[in-house]
């Protein structure tokens, strides 16, 4: 897990390996989200899923932050508080993408228009 624009956003990941090593299936993956949420100054929170070829994506926001642009501007979509996307890429890659948009949505929040 990692926390990104002092705070404001969280994102953690799951690979197939730590589903495997600890015999977990998806269901037992998705509260992770809502407790990354529940943390104090996250603002968005996102979890990553690494699931055979593809990583599944879900946003949540616990405020006014436009989730499902940024889920979008991976070919997902959603709703502005809950929004979710599939990337044919690996997890580390996608890591890193979702870590840079996240990251360039508060920045442009600090310059006082955020465009997600």
């Amino acid at each position: 897990m990692t926390f990104g624009a002092g705070g404001a956003y969280a994102l953690s990941w799951l690979s197939c390996d730590d589903f495997e090593a600890t015999g977990a299936v998806k269901a037992d993956a998705e509260p992770i989200i809502d407790a990354l949420r529940s943390v104090a100054g996250v603002r968005v929170a996102c979890m990553l899923r690494e699931q055979g070829d593809v990583v599944r994506g879900s946003l949540r926001a616990k405020d006014d932050t436009d989730v499902a642009a940024v889920a979008r501007s991976f070919g997902g979509g959603g709703h502005v508080a809950a929004a979710g996307f599939t990337l044919s890429c690996t997890l580390d890659e996608a890591r890193r993408l979702v870590d840079e948009a996240l990251a360039a949505t508060f920045a442009s929040d600090e310059e006082g228009a955020c465009r997600a």
